[in-house]
């Protein structure tokens, strides 16, 4: 346990097993190279390590390696969960291994993933001068069911952050993390801990989102023929083209010079 959590009454500590599981790196600009992760963590039972150094395939770099700890997280005074960060380095070597550099990051606040049983998403990497995103899958579990507390909301630049990865189905809890678990958020419930109306924050604190539909759901597809006048009989070109622009039947405005509507 953390020495800043000894002073913390025990009805306002809560500890989680943490599960992580770390896919892959997509979107590298190069095509050859190798790259590792650390990753560190606070308030926990293991607070640090790092994976296996692997080479860019299709401007691509896989691991599916995973990791867990114990996450000792306190309840505010106001009943929130206090933030936990976990932060992920991606390193890049260079000359041969020589020399490395690190080319971006990930800081995650994970109180936020509370509640949500196993979550998989894509992440863009924070301070990072490429676009690459990672992987993750991240679990946790809470170890002790008779605590009360209120799940913070999760970051909106992380909601949005990659919208196809977002929520599709939902499964019972697992606390191993499989490859056949990628491309969808799982969906677990604590109604035991779920916030009442007098914490003002409403039982979307504890939810997350579980559905999404495709953007081309909301189009109707529109053809040619939409967008012509109806009825046009034997009219010349000129006389359709006149109808499409001024979205008249060209019948109803005889008494109108023609000449003056070509003008």
């Amino acid at each position: 346990m953390h020495l800043t959590h000894i002073f913390v009454p025990k009805n306002r500590r809560v500890d989680f097993e943490l599960h992580i599981r770390v896919h892959d790196l997509t979107s590298i600009p190069l095509v050859t190279g190798f790259y590792s992760i650390k990753w560190r963590l606070k308030h926990a039972s293991v607070t640090y390590g790092a994976t296996n150094r692997a080479p860019i395939k299709n401007h691509a770099v896989q691991w599916d390696v995973n990791f867990d700890s114990i996450v000792h997280l306190v309840i505010g005074k106001d009943g929130l969960l206090q933030p936990c960060e976990l932060r992920v380095d991606v390193i890049q070597e260079l000359n041969g291994g020589r020399e490395t550099e690190n080319i971006g990051n990930l800081v995650l606040n994970l109180s936020e993933y509370v509640g949500t049983g196993i979550t998989t998403r894509r992440y863009l990497l924070q301070d990072s001068k490429i676009n690459s995103k990672m992987k993750l899958s991240i679990a946790m579990k809470q170890m002790v069911e008779d605590v009360i507390f209120i799940v913070p909301p999760m970051k909106k630049q992380l909601i949005d952050a990659d919208i196809p990865s977002m929520v599709t189905e939902r499964k019972e809890y697992s606390p191993s993390i499989s490859q056949d678990d990628t491309s969808q958020v799982q969906q677990a419930t604590y109604p035991k801990y779920q916030p009442t109306a007098q914490t003002g924050t409403g039982n979307n604190s504890m939810l997350r989102s579980h559905s999404t539909q495709s953007m081309a759901s909301h189009y109707q597809p529109s053809t040619q023929s939409a967008l012509l006048p109806k009825n046009f009989g034997d009219q010349s070109p000129t006389d359709i083209i006149e109808q499409i622009f001024l979205g008249k039947q060209i019948d109803e405005l005889d008494h109108i010079d023609r000449e003056q509507l070509m003008l």
